[in-house]
């Protein structure tokens, strides 16, 4: 690489950890998904490698919470599931007494990674639970305008078991275009092995934790979930 070229790449660089700085901030939502947008693409184009942005990034592991303690549902579960597989971090669930005396208790969803990526897989979670309401909500007016209230709650847990399953599938092609286009780029969908070894460590003492899931009872509002997850976009902004 010639010295003019180096210069090219040293400020290019430069302002990639200028853009994962902002999509670390949590001042502007918008910002910080662009932000995080562009780093990508420059790091495509001037075939920049992840160790040459992270070299001298504090980037600390730790956990976050994604949900205020309360009673967890199964569709909250199941996304967090999936946010954590396309993320680069993992999730688990941490519980506290409301009541000891009646042993009655709370649970929240946490994130455990980079601080760096469980700021943008929290958003993602956020985005995405906002979303599926929003649609969801649109949906059943349309459903109920058809069917009246006939089995709405089955009609409620297929939608939404459709919109994570579709939600999933989008994320999982978007990884494989990564994976086609970059090899530096699959590397930022891949959790870190730093996290992976730090994670082995810090959840021996966890038990393991089934969801289990409704039945899909109305295959229509499934298919419906599936189809508006497969077509939303959640890189623009958060649903209104």
């Amino acid at each position: 690489m010639k010295m003019g070229e180096k210069s090219v790449k040293a400020k290019i660089i430069k302002r990639v950890k200028g853009l994962l700085a902002i999509a670390k901030d949590e001042a502007d939502d918008e910002e910080c998904q662009s932000a995080f947008l562009l780093a990508q693409k420059l790091m495509i184009q001037y075939h920049i490698d992840q160790s040459e942005i992270t070299d001298e990034m504090s980037d600390s592991i730790s956990h976050r919470a994604v949900t205020v303690y309360k009673k967890l549902f199964w569709w909250e579960k199941e996304l967090a599931g999936v946010i954590s597989r396309n993320f680069r971090v993992k999730h688990f669930y941490s519980s506290k007494y409301v009541n000891k005396e009646d042993g009655q208790r709370k649970s929240c969803i946490k994130f455990y990674g980079l601080e760096s990526d469980m700021e943008l897989a929290k958003e993602m979670f956020i985005l995405a639970d906002d979303a599926m309401m929003f649609f969801y909500k649109d949906f059943i007016e349309l459903y109920k305008k058809e069917y009246g209230t006939y089995k709405i709650a089955d009609v409620k847990n297929s939608y939404l078991q459709g919109f994570i399953f579709g939600l999933n599938q989008a994320f999982e092609k978007q990884k494989a275009q990564f994976k086609q286009m970059s090899n530096e780029l699959m590397v930022l969908t891949e959790i870190p092995q730093v996290v992976v070894e730090a994670w082995e460590e810090y959840s021996q003492e966890m038990g393991e934790v089934s969801t289990d899931l409704p039945p899909i009872e109305v295959v229509v509002a499934f298919e419906e979930g599936r189809n508006q997850a497969s077509k939303t976009d959640f890189t623009l902004h958060r649903i209104a």
